[in-house]
């Protein structure tokens, strides 16, 4: 009940519980296999099988797990905290958690049993159950974060109160009135009388003469302020791994700034997986007896602690993959991105010549004509390769004939000319770009097959080398 009371009123520790509590509340749960090389009995299928079981159980209780973990973080807080799995009636999944207040539990140090004590009192009572072993989730820490903080609290509380008398007392800095020199003795009751009324009133009206002094040097000093910020740094070093002394220290926008985010992740990540080892102890352990008895238990819940890569990510490390000579399969691909995929019948890479990609060979930044379209796609692709292989290119992207590259553009258009002159076609016929476009699309889709691509990219290699030998040495005319 105390440590509740602390952390609900105290700003600094209230708002480190709530930090910690919504970092490990937004990882994600997954359930990953048993390391192999350290499971005894371990078993593909079995593991594979198990895993799935494990990931529809727990995934039937939605964003209960996020409740769950929220509540055993206050663990670390407050030294320990219980939940409890609801099964569903078949016992094969969980259907949510009961979380429990701290108040309603005593524990037996001597042998570390927990007792169910439902009206919360002391020892002195004999109203405590056992508690049955497996029934509950339990997280709990030998040195909790609030148990220093009470001390903490207690502290800061007392500065508060002492920094409450010394602004009573020299807030307002004291007065002292100098009666004028020649006053009567008689007189001096009255000075004294007008003189508390200027000090408590802040204003009023002496005889001439008289002389105000205020005491402003007892105010130079204020040694409370500095002892409360003290009492705040000592929470947020204990909550949050010291994060506080790189956030102050020289460099704090570069450097430091990585240390802040390195010891935050190391803090969140050692919370996730003791709750992650709590989860398993109980609710995973049951449902693995249940569902597989007499089997080892090759899988098991695990909380995310690094940041999960995005579809972007994951494809982007795929072609990566594939670069240096390695293929992902499938399934993991469609696991990590969260996309179905299916395999392209014809793939932009595999007939991509010089930036021409059969089926989208038109392209909106080329000129409005198909016709033009088409030829520019074509005689682009033909001045480029002979361009690098020394040949002279005329200003109409065609090779010349002196230079024996004239096969070039007859191998690349006996594969290509057919769809292009079904959208030549559809243009002499009245027909719109689009569906020039479509007809080229429906004539490529059946000719330029990626055995026809192979045959027409061999003819140009040939070609090309035997262009290269021929037109070595020869002056390039740029087109």
């Amino acid at each position: 009940w105390l440590y509740q009371e602390i952390e609900g009123a105290d700003p600094t520790l209230f708002t480190c519980t709530e930090n910690r509590e919504a970092a490990v509340e937004l990882a994600e749960w997954r359930v990953v296999l048993s390391n192999p090389d350290r499971c005894r009995g371990f078993e593909e299928n079995l593991a594979k099988e198990q895993q799935d079981f494990l990931s529809q159980a727990y995934g039937a209780c939605g964003d209960e797990m996020e409740s769950l973990t929220s509540h055993l973080e206050r663990g670390f807080f407050r030294g320990f905290a219980h939940a409890s799995p609801i099964y569903s009636i078949d016992g094969n999944y969980v259907d949510g958690f009961e979380l429990y207040d701290q108040w309603n539990f005593a524990r037996d140090h001597s042998t570390g049993d927990w007792w169910w004590n439902p009206d919360a009192v002391s020892w002195a009572n004999d109203n405590f159950k056992p508690i049955p072993e497996g029934e509950l989730i339990t997280l709990s820490r030998s040195r909790h974060i609030d148990y220093p903080s009470l001390a903490v609290f207690i502290r800061a509380a007392l500065g508060d109160k002492k920094w409450g008398i010394f602004l009573e007392r020299f807030g307002i800095p004291p007065v002292t009135i100098i009666m004028p020199e020649f006053a009567d003795k008689p007189e001096e009751a009255a000075y004294m009388s007008a003189a508390q009324k200027l000090a408590a009133a802040g204003s009023g009206a002496l005889p001439f003469g008289s002389q105000v002094n205020y005491a402003t040097e007892a105010r130079a000093t204020n040694p409370f302020t500095e002892f409360l910020r003290h009492q705040q740094e000592l929470t947020v070093l204990m909550a949050t791994g010291g994060l506080l002394t790189t956030l102050t220290e020289s460099g704090s926008g570069t450097l430091a700034g990585g240390a802040h985010t390195d010891t935050w992740q190391r803090v969140v990540g050692r919370d996730l997986r003791s709750v992650g080892r709590a989860v398993n102890r109980t609710s995973t352990k049951t449902l693995l007896n249940h569902k597989f008895p007499g089997y080892p238990h090759l899988a098991g819940i695990e909380f995310a602690t690094k940041h999960k890569p995005g579809p972007t990510e994951v494809l982007e490390d795929a072609a990566k993959a594939k670069t240096a000579g390695y293929l992902i399969k499938q399934d993991d691909l469609e696991e990590k991105s969260g996309y179905k995929l299916v395999v392209d019948p014809n793939p932009a890479g595999a007939a991509n010549m010089g930036g021409f990609t059969p089926q989208s060979g038109f392209d909106g930044e080329q000129s409005n004509s198909v016709t033009n379209k088409a030829l520019d796609i074509a005689g682009s692709i033909i001045a480029s390769h002979c361009i690098s292989h020394g040949g002279k290119i005329t200003n109409k992207g065609e090779p010349k004939k002196a230079d024996g590259l004239e096969s070039v553009s007859d191998a690349f258009l006996s594969v290509s000319q057919n769809p292009v002159n079904e959208a030549l076609k559809v243009i002499e016929n009245g027909g719109t770009e689009a569906e020039a476009m479509a007809a080229y699309d429906k004539a490529a889709a059946a000719v330029l097959t990626p055995e026809k691509i192979a045959e027409g990219a061999e003819e140009i290699s040939r070609v090309l080398e035997d262009a290269a030998k021929a037109g070595k040495g020869s002056e390039n005319e740029e087109s």
